[in-house]
């Protein structure tokens, strides 16, 4: 557990609730808000049974994240959120090429704070292992997935077909294939470019992932020019400790904080109701 973690427990524990700045939310009513939706539930209302699984870990780690901003441990955390929020309006288009599902899943499980580099979810995590907040019978493994979350990352990838109602994507660099539902609807063409988060089967009943995020398809440029791209950067990045070493690391950390919103809202060139259209590179480096 890393020190940030420990901070908020601590002022948890003394303060036996989580602030917000206008209202005070009791840990012991968490589940019960209706901002956490079960898996039961969003299956019943036509939601993919695997898809509805990610709904309800990233319901709860946005309820979490509402909720929890008020500490002081978490200051620096909600000062991004606020520069975040204000800059890009992430509401989706026509408002903003930032989705709601885009920006809570990079605010909650990418961006880095404190000296271990912990996020939101890992925060989660700690809290609900160590004071015991467990969610209701039967779907105790949510804290599980959204372990499995906090591990994912955007990547780009080219679209190698279909099969039957599953889009097939290869990542750029990694040559890793995923076999997708696309909760968006959105099924593409061919030698697309997709940016995406990616999240995998939970178990042996799925055989497929799921693009958690709305299809962020690139018009341009072109797969060579994004090979390069990768070939600039990826040098000048440590490997980390992660399988995929750079790769990981700019794909869920980018060059800045800000690096792949920045990118979004700079490339964004028009949308459909089922995804967002995207022209241009992130910048191969950050002054």
């Amino acid at each position: 557990m890393g020190r940030l973690s420990s901070k908020v427990i601590s002022e948890i524990r003394k303060n036996n609730l989580c602030t917000r700045r206008e209202k005070v939310t009791q840990l012991s009513d968490f589940f019960n808000s209706k901002d956490v939706k079960s898996v039961d539930k969003l299956v019943k209302m036509g939601h993919d049974p695997l898809h509805a699984c990610y709904i309800s870990a990233q319901n709860m780690v946005s309820h979490y994240c509402e909720n929890i901003l008020g500490l002081a441990a978490l200051e620096e955390c909600r000062q991004i959120a606020d520069i975040a929020t204000k800059r890009y309006m992430p509401r989706g288009p026509r408002w903003s090429p930032l989705t709601k599902s885009y920006f809570t899943c990079w605010l909650c499980f990418d961006v880095p704070f404190g000296p271990d580099k912990e996020t939101v979810a890992t925060c989660l995590i700690d809290t609900f292992e160590v004071l015991m907040l467990f969610p209701p019978k039967g779907t105790d493994f949510m804290l599980d997935v959204i372990d499995i979350m906090q591990a994912s990352r955007m990547g780009i990838y080219e679209h190698c077909g279909l099969a039957g109602k599953y889009v097939i994507l290869r990542e750029l660099i990694s040559e890793r294939v995923e076999t997708c539902f696309v909760p968006a609807g959105y099924t593409g063409e061919k030698g697309e470019l997709w940016f995406v988060r990616v999240v995998p089967p939970l178990n042996d009943r799925y055989r497929y992932s799921i693009v958690i995020t709305t299809p962020y398809v690139i018009q341009s440029p072109a797969k060579n020019e994004w090979l390069a791209y990768f070939r600039d950067v990826l040098p000048n990045l440590a490997a980390g400790g992660n399988s995929g070493g750079g790769l990981n690391q700019l794909m869920k950390y980018g060059l800045s904080r800000l690096y792949w919103p920045s990118f979004i809202s700079g490339s964004f060139c028009g949308h459909i109701r089922e995804a967002i259209f995207l022209k241009g590179l992130p910048k191969t480096q950050i002054n």
